[in-house]
Parts: structure tokens; C-alpha cells; sequence
């Protein structure tokens, strides 16, 4: 990671059940592997903000990377997106994807029910 790289993050405090951390972690280590592989994450001054709210008893998390090379959609899914997308959908959540030309976000609800396991 350039040593120019910034990583944001704001939320409040949230209980995440034991089977919810290991899964967060995952889905947050992944989307930083590629930050940091093709995205804001692998050029000077790119930088990533990690949000999270509590809202209509859901936890949504948004992930956006800003500065970053020039993008696009991928045209197939790898190992680890797919990943991802099994563990949000396990746990009852959804995920949207949002290409823009600077930077990847990622928009990722799951019911605190889930959150909470």
C-alpha cells in the first residue's frame, strides 16, 4: 500500500456476535485485498472510507474507495467476491456493488438479528 494511502472509518459502537465478527472480518479483508491489489488502495493519495449505521434494524455498511485508478465493473466474478456474496446472503443481508471511474462502493445490510449471533 502506498505509503500516501488513507483509510477512514465512522460509526457507533455496535455489539457483533462471535459468528457476525468472523464473517465482517472476511467480508472487510476481502474488499481490502483489492483496495489494495487494483483499487484506491494501490495508488498514492487513494483512499477508503468505512461507514456504518444502525437504521430500521438493520446494520448498513458502506464501503467507498476514493482517488484510485481507473475502473470498471469486472466482467466475471472471482473466488472472493463470490465469497462475500455467499457470506452476506448467509446471514440474511444484501450487497450492491457501484463502479465509478475513481473508486468502488460497496453498500452491505445485514439485520442486527444476524449481527448479533
Amino acid at each position: 500500500m502506498p505509503s500516501d494511502a488513507l483509510i477512514r472509518y465512522q460509526g457507533t459502537p455496535i455489539h457483533l456476535g462471535e459468528h457476525a465478527t468472523n464473517s465482517i472480518a472476511l467480508i472487510l479483508h476481502e474488499l481490502a485485498t483489492n483496495a489494495a491489489k487494483y483499487g484506491a488502495l494501490s495508488v498514492d493519495h487513494g483512499s477508503v472510507s468505512v461507514a456504518w449505521e444502525v437504521a430500521e434494524e438493520n446494520l448498513h455498511l458502506r464501503w467507498r474507495e476514493n482517488n484510485g485508478p481507473e475502473i470498471s465493473a469486472p466482467t466475471k466474478k472471482g473466488f472472493g467476491s463470490a465469497l462475500v456474496e455467499r457470506t452476506i446472503s448467509g446471514h440474511g443481508g444484501a450487497l450492491d456493488y457501484a463502479w465509478f471511474p475513481r473508486g468502488l462502493t460497496a453498500n452491505i445490510r445485514i439485520p442486527m438479528s444476524q449481527v448479533a449471533r
